[in-house]
């Protein structure tokens, strides 16, 4: 490819939908520079704060939110793509590496599709929602950021360029063509098991138009090789896993994946649902081992559950570590380098995170009594949402009711509602229940 074609190739990815030209004299930041501040001023990304990472609002001021936890992936991102290039660029100059500003819009913008009450949130939604096209928070996010939360074109969303929207096309496939099997649906809503409801990784079928404006750029056999699934199901026995993710978004994997196994492990121990006791189940992968010692964590085993200052060196000495055993490799299956180059961690290392992650999820996410909130905060979604459902006219806002009545179809105003209930807080979904459900619960005067 020669220069010319690769300035004409670069310039497109920085292409926006609206095709609209916003920008003001005098402004310097790079598009990705300006897709960042569109999203950090964006109500989205500002309703994170109130939204569920692990624990619920107001058990602890420690915690992390879906707004901290978002800040640390975009921050271990940009470390990332920091070091990388000073281990790759001089090796191989055609990675297509990401600006600083681009991994940390992803970064940031990674979670905002997610609903009140965590992943929990994400199942009800999905058990609802299964009639009429599904729900998933990455596909929730994609929508968000092209359709929903508006900039200055409406119907565009935030307007992002066609790479930031390729990062965060976590996974390109559609909902009809990933979604496996579900049990048999109960005679009392009452008595599902939310939880076998797990949504698969996908975006919705909906969505489909802004993909293919995402992947316009791409040619038609290699578009449908990077939308392919798995042919079997081996998605938790349930569905079929897209096969590919672009070069951007595997690095906002590996971010995501650190964020949550290393700063969920330092929020279990904080809290004391993990202690060294426990931590003794691993703490041999760690110990002594050659990886271990190349990035002086032979102390991991006393740090973490040592004085709070001994913790948070080895919590930060741990995610370099993670982040500095990430490799990059060709797959030599595209042509179009930001689908052909992949980041990922050599299998031993990628174990050692699955083990924190495991760990985490034992001892931490799935104590009984966050389960007892995480089912608590199900009900409380599956309740709104048949409420809305069986009587928008009175129960929607006026903003959200106009959208409603303009749907063309049943499963588009159910999205509608999807759309207006995955985008509360967690208190603004309890106070709603309690305003519709208990009884002295709400004033007239309240804003809703």
């Amino acid at each position: 490819m020669n220069h010319n074609n690769q300035i004409e190739k670069a310039s497109s990815w920085q292409q926006r939908r609206s095709e609209r030209l916003t920008k003001r004299p005098c402004d310097t930041r790079s598009v990705y520079q300006r897709d960042r501040a569109r999203l950090i001023h964006s109500l989205s990304f500002r309703r994170l704060q109130g939204k569920t990472q692990v624990l619920g609002q107001g058990d602890s001021d420690f915690y992390r939110s879906r707004l901290t936890h978002s800040m640390e992936v975009a921050q271990i991102g940009a470390g990332l793509v920091d070091n990388l290039r000073g281990r790759y660029q001089q090796q191989d100059p055609n990675i297509p590496f990401p600006e600083t500003a681009l991994i940390e819009t992803l970064g940031l913008a990674h979670d905002i599709g997610h609903p009140p009450f965590g992943h929990g949130g994400e199942q009800a939604l999905n058990y609802l929602m299964r009639s009429y096209g599904g729900f998933e928070g990455n596909g929730q996010t994609l929508r968000l950021l092209s359709h929903l939360t508006t900039h200055t074109t409406p119907g565009f969303g935030l307007d992002m360029t066609r790479r930031t929207l390729l990062g965060v096309l976590k996974y390109p496939a559609p909902y009809s063509r990933t979604c496996g099997h579900y049990p048999p649906e109960p005679n009392d809503p009452s008595l599902v098991r939310v939880h076998e409801w797990l949504p698969p990784k996908c975006f919705f079928d909906d969505e489909t138009q802004v993909v293919d404006w995402v992947l316009a750029e791409i040619s038609n056999d290699e578009k449908q090789r990077f939308m392919s699934v798995s042919e079997k199901v081996n998605y938790e026995n349930i569905h079929h896993l897209p096969n590919y993710a672009g070069f951007d978004t595997t690095l906002l994997n590996l971010a995501d994946d650190i964020a949550y196994a290393v700063h969920d492990l330092e929020d279990a121990i904080f809290l004391g649902f993990i202690t060294a006791h426990l931590w003794e189940d691993i703490a041999p992968l760690f110990d002594g081992s050659d990886w271990a010692n190349r990035f002086n964590l032979a102390a991991i085993s006393h740090d973490l559950f040592a004085e709070p200052y001994e913790r948070k060196q080895m919590i930060g000495a741990l995610v370099h570590a993670f982040i500095s055993s990430v490799e990059i490799e060709q797959r030599q299956t595209f042509s179009e380098p930001l689908l052909d180059y992949r980041a990922f961690l050599p299998k031993k290392v990628a174990h050692l995170l699955q083990q924190l992650k495991d760990l985490v999820k034992s001892h931490f996410i799935n104590r009984h009594g966050l389960q007892t909130l995480e089912y608590r905060g199900q009900q409380i979604i599956i309740r709104l949402f048949e409420a809305l459902a069986s009587d928008p006219g009175r129960l929607l806002p006026h903003e959200n009711l106009v959208l409603w009545q303009q749907a063309e179809s049943d499963a588009k105003r159910m999205r509608v509602l999807a759309d207006y209930v995955s985008g509360m807080t967690d208190e603004y979904a309890t106070r709603l229940y309690e305003r519709l459900f208990i009884p002295r619960a709400g004033s007239i005067f309240d804003r809703y």
